[in-house]
């Protein structure tokens, strides 16, 4: 019945950590806080809001939150690390079903990069020397192979 709400307080809680939404009980001060909030100290549960009031609360928490709708796999640091596991896999880091073997990459990503850290802790700078280097070994690979 409440799934939207829900759905935005998993959100909340991603990009809030410090909302404390950790656990039930602190999940449901945080939900009677912003429903009282939302109706000026008149409700405080879900349940008490109208069918109105539930859609208007749904439009405002993103607001009010300031959520982003950005799509993490979309984004240009995502999009960079993909690019460094597909060079890689067709270097041979996949395992027999095909797919990226991620803990050789990271082992390499660890031992051989610049950054010296795992594809998914690295800066946007550091992807760029990471992709730079890659690309080259790359060109290495098809040359000799």
């Amino acid at each position: 019945m409440f799934k939207a709400y829900f759905a935005i307080e998993k959100k909340i809680a991603v990009q809030h950590p410090h909302a404390g939404l950790a656990n039930a009980d602190e999940k449901d001060e945080f939900r009677k806080s912003v429903i009282d909030q939302f109706t000026g100290g008149r409700k405080n549960s879900l349940k008490a809001l109208s069918a109105t009031e539930y859609r208007e609360f749904i439009k405002w928490l993103p607001t009010a939150f300031k959520l982003t709708t950005e799509d993490w796999k979309n984004s240009p640091e995502n999009n960079m690390r993909l690019k460094v596991i597909v060079l890689l896999k067709k270097q041979g880091y996949k395992l027999p079903n095909g797919k990226a073997d991620m803990p050789r990459i990271n082992a390499w990503a660890k031992t051989h990069t610049a950054a010296k850290a795992e594809l998914n802790s690295q800066t946007v700078p550091q992807l760029i020397a990471t992709i730079n280097q890659v690309q080259i070994m790359y060109t290495k690979y098809i040359n000799h192979a």
